[in-house]
C-alpha cells in the first residue's frame, strides 16, 4: 500500500477516534444517548446566533494568533514552514479530516468532555500536545492559545457549537494560506 495513503488513513482513523471518544466516555458513565449532546454543551438552540458567535470567536482567536506570530517572528522562533509542509502533503481525505472531522471531534473531546473533567488548563495542554505532530513550537503555542480561548468561551457560555465553528474556520484559514496564498 502507498505510504502516503497509509498516512492519510491513519489521520482519518485518529480523527474518527477523537470524534467517538467523548461518547464512549459518556457511555461508560451511564449517560443516556439522549442526554449526551447536552452534557457536552452541544445545544442547537438559536443555531444562527451560535454560528455568528463562532465567527466572533474565530476573529478573536485570529487576533491573538496574529500577535503571537509577530512575537515569534521578532524572537526569530517562527517555524510555520513545518506546518505548511505537513498541510501541503495532505490528500483530499486528509484535508477533509482537518477541515470537518477534527474540529468537531476535538471540540467534543477537549471542550465538551475533558474541560469539565480536568479543567481549562489541563484540557488545553492536552489539546496542544495533540498538535505536536506538526513538529512546530509555534503550532503548539497557537494550539494552546486557541484551546484556552475556546475553553474559556465554552465554560462561560455553556455552548460548544461556536467553538466548533471557530476551530473549523481557523483550520480553513490555515489550509487557504497554504494552498492559495503561498
Amino acid at each position: 500500500m502507498d505510504q502516503l495513503f497509509e498516512q492519510q488513513l491513519r489521520v482519518m482513523a485518529q480523527s474518527l477516534l477523537v470524534l467517538v471518544l467523548p461518547f464512549a466516555f459518556l457511555a461508560l458513565e451511564n449517560i443516556k444517548p439522549a442526554k449526551m449532546l447536552a452534557s457536552l454543551n452541544l445545544r442547537l438552540k438559536n443555531p444562527v446566533g451560535q454560528l455568528l458567535r463562532g465567527v466572533w470567536l474565530f476573529l478573536a482567536v485570529m487576533a491573538l494568533l496574529f500577535a503571537q506570530a509577530i512575537i515569534f517572528a521578532l524572537l526569530g522562533l517562527s517555524d510555520t514552514s513545518k506546518v505548511e509542509a505537513v498541510l501541503s502533503k495532505q490528500t483530499t481525505l486528509g484535508l477533509l479530516a482537518v477541515l470537518l472531522i477534527a474540529p468537531i471531534g476535538e471540540e467534543l473531546l477537549f471542550r465538551g468532555y475533558l474541560l469539565r473533567k480536568i479543567g481549562l488548563v489541563a484540557s488545553s495542554v492536552l489539546f496542544a500536545a495533540l498538535h505536536w505532530g506538526f513538529g512546530s513550537v509555534q503550532e503548539l503555542a497557537a494550539a494552546l492559545t486557541a484551546a484556552l480561548l475556546f475553553g474559556w468561551y465554552v465554560q462561560k457560555n455553556k455552548l460548544l457549537l461556536p467553538a466548533m465553528v471557530a476551530h473549523a474556520l481557523v483550520n480553513a484559514y490555515s489550509v487557504v494560506v497554504v494552498f492559495f496564498v503561498k
